[in-house]
């Protein structure tokens, strides 16, 4: 594991050439911009692949990191095989170990065995695609502002139009039912696939089935407003019937999904900026923000929400906007900026 290995070494030399480094206080963040090789500081997705690199996705270009150095990958005119917009805007691995892109351009595939790249739909089909998530033997791609209705098998490249059904079980009319809001897509710590939307202040979760094909209607409840504005920008499931919700314009709600109580409320006025882009959950159960002002945390065991950005907010990292963060392998919390990428232990 090349990531591993390299951070453990560094970890290791840190020890040797400081006295008592882990008994004292420690720096908590480590940063990197250009000037330590990325491509571009605007940071859009982070992921790490089955051999430890981590993958980072920028408005301006791919990067590849061993835990020493990056790589970069960019957009070729003359190469037909060569990222096909350096534009990534979200990231993941498959079981094959190939890394998926998705583009300004549409969904590309990085092939590690080739080293090369293969554009999988072409932005004339799906402009601006903005979530890919793997699972078992699939991925599933959403695009713009649409509603996620497509599921590629990664071993054959077999593509599969996806449903959406109500509580009747009866194939719904998406452009009729989803004609004023946005869906987004979330993945459990199981392997589940769920997607999201506000409809005129009731949430509505399906859940994703690979044997039909279809998004299975799983819960519905009230968030507390009939605002149809808000649109979920980001959601998390957990397995105790909570939802974590992030809503444009107005904050974050975790709620109960059975009766619909809001056990928790982060507004966009306490966090000073309406605009939540992603909830993340780390292994110790704790709830990751980012947002327009920065990252935010909130902490499982005592309930409360914690901002990193009063942390990190002196010099380098300040008025920094928060696009994305990722737990690696080892618990390190990575942050995507707007101003580069942060590393938290």
């Amino acid at each position: 594991d090349v990531f591993l290995n390299n951070t453990i070494e560094k970890q290791a030399l840190r020890k040797s050439t400081t006295n008592n480094i882990f008994t004292q206080q420690s720096p908590a963040f480590e940063k990197f911009t250009t000037a330590n090789g990325l491509s571009e500081n605007f940071i859009y997705a982070i992921t790490q692949d089955s051999k430890g690199f981590l993958w980072i996705g920028t408005h301006d270009g791919l990067n590849r990191y061993d835990g020493y150095n990056f790589k970069k990958f960019i957009h070729d005119a003359s190469n037909n095989n060569s990222l096909p917009d350096n534009t990534i805007n979200d990231i993941c691995e498959d079981r094959q170990g190939n890394i998926w892109l998705a583009t300004n351009a549409g969904l590309c595939r990085y092939n590690p065995a080739q080293n090369n790249f293969s554009l999988i739909l072409k932005w004339i089909t799906f402009t601006d695609v903005n979530q890919v998530i793997a699972f078992g033997n699939y991925i599933i791609v959403k695009h713009g502002d649409g509603i996620p209705t497509l599921l590629i098998e990664t071993a054959t490249g077999k593509q599969f139009s996806l449903d959406y059904k109500d509580r009747r079980n009866s194939k719904m009319n998406l452009k009729g039912n989803f004609l004023n809001g946005s869906t987004e897509l979330s993945k459990d710590i199981n392997g589940n696939i769920f997607s999201a939307i506000n409809m005129n202040g009731k949430m509505v979760i399906w859940r994703l089935d690979t044997l039909s094909k279809s998004f299975l209607f799983f819960k519905e409840f009230n968030i507390g407003t009939q605002n149809a504005t808000y649109w979920v920008s980001s959601f998390f499931v957990t397995g105790n019937n909570e939802c974590w919700l992030a809503l444009r314009g107005l904050g974050i709600l975790k709620t109960d999904m059975n009766s619909g109580k809001i056990k928790y409320a982060f507004t966009g006025n306490q966090m000073q900026t309406g605009f939540i882009k992603t909830i993340t959950r780390d292994a110790y159960g704790n709830i990751w923000f980012t947002t327009g002002a920065g990252l935010l945390q909130y902490e499982i065991l005592t309930g409360k929400m914690k901002n990193y950005s009063n942390l990190y907010g002196q010099g380098f990292y300040k008025a920094a906007a928060a696009l994305c963060v990722f737990e690696d392998k080892m618990g390190l919390i990575w942050a995507g900026t707007s101003n580069g990428l942060l590393k938290i232990n």
